[in-house]
């Protein structure tokens, strides 16, 4: 019996599947309970309009965190975010999005800690506009078909 893997949509390049006792332990890099495979896609129209998707995800979160900083002195937090920008995000699957708004705020946490400890010369927070970004994958966006060899 062979495993097949089939989405209707994938990230542009890799994908990381973290999808438990899945793959054989000889063919995987073993995470604790997790077993994940990266598979090369390569690149397709699909997986081009996903990756704009997500950049246009990435950007509308940081232009309106660095809004409020600015115009009302408030730091919105990674939960605010996700309810205001990812509920319902078109394009993209509601764990896909809401990984994106963890990726822009780990990068902020991630800035915030160089800077408090000194170590941030030359270094500033994510502020950019992406055109494209990478599109991660949830186990519950997945779904997988069992084919018959």
């Amino acid at each position: 019996m062979e495993l097949s893997l089939l989405w209707s949509c994938r990230s542009w390049g890799h994908m990381n599947l973290s999808v438990r006792g899945l793959f054989s332990p000889s063919a995987v890099r073993q995470n604790a309970m997790y077993l994940t495979r990266k598979l090369k896609l390569g690149r397709t129209d699909q997986l081009d309009r996903l990756a704009r998707r997500a950049g246009h995800l990435w950007s509308t979160v940081a232009k309106w965190h660095w809004r409020f900083v600015d115009r009302q002195g408030y730091w919105l937090s990674k939960g605010q975010a996700q309810k205001m920008y990812c509920k319902d995000f078109d394009g993209l699957h509601s764990q896909s999005a809401q990984a994106i708004a963890d990726s822009f705020y780990d990068s902020l946490q991630s800035w915030r800690k160089k800077r408090d400890n000194g170590s941030y010369e030359g270094l500033r927070p994510p502020y950019k506009q992406k055109r494209y970004f990478k599109v991660q994958w949830k186990s519950s966006g997945i779904k997988l078909i069992s084919v018959a060899g």
